[in-house]
């Protein structure tokens, strides 16, 4: 299994449990953030969402190119070539600028709540002495 899926398997999760904030109004990390739990409380995947509902305006414009890729699209009986996003990349970049925003304080959460929340989604089917030893330390 590739690294990058063995991240959003886990970290979706995580997602769904961890009520997030931020130090400016309307962050738009946060408002994608929100999109994606969404989306994952319901059930469904990224790629399940029509590409316009995706926000794209909390990603820097020098990574946007790496984003998209040219595909051939089925156009009223002919095909034409249309940028789309890679929902994939989205998803982990999200995750990355997530991880980023935590770092520099940015983005946060409330300690004693999600240090609860993150020791019952970490403990719950994950029976192993490498992770005990983590939530012990």
């Amino acid at each position: 299994m590739r690294l990058s899926l063995k991240f959003k398997l886990n970290l979706g999760h995580l997602l769904l449990a961890i009520p997030l904030e931020s130090q400016t109004q309307s962050d738009p990390l946060l408002v994608t953030v929100a999109l994606l739990k969404e989306v994952f409380a319901s059930g469904k995947s990224l790629t399940d969402c029509p590409q316009r509902t995706l926000p794209t305006h909390c990603i820097p414009e020098r990574l946007k190119k790496y984003l998209y890729e040219t595909k051939e699209v089925p156009w009223y009986g002919k095909t034409k070539k249309r940028r789309v996003l890679n929902v994939r990349k989205y998803e982990f970049l999200i995750y990355k600028l997530l991880k980023k925003g935590i770092d520099s304080g940015e983005v946060f959460f409330e300690t004693a709540v999600a240090s609860k929340v993150l020791r019952r989604t970490w403990l719950i089917g994950n029976s192993g002495n490498k992770k005990t030893r983590l939530l012990k330390a």
